[in-house]
């Protein structure tokens, strides 16, 4: 079993290719994949999303903001 996730910041088509391409190489049997992110408070994430203004600057995360979407999702038999 393989788990990936994506959307995290500095995320390109690029890694996710390549993140494609590790998981084709590795063949898990099934795949879990997830998109988004959590910010936590006081974190230098959320410092960064706050000045890319994807959260309020005074917002503490306190209901553990899931950013870029909840999606996760299971794959078998690949």
């Amino acid at each position: 079993m393989g788990f990936l996730l994506l959307g995290g910041s500095g995320e390109t088509r690029e890694t996710v290719q390549q993140s494609l391409d590790f998981v084709d190489a590795m063949q898990p049997d099934s795949l879990e994949v997830t998109v988004g992110i959590r910010i936590y408070p006081d974190t230098p994430l959320s410092k960064y999303a706050a000045e890319k203004r994807v959260i309020a600057p005074d917002d503490e995360c306190n209901s553990w903001l899931l950013v870029y979407g909840s999606h996760s999702f299971l794959i078998t038999g690949i």
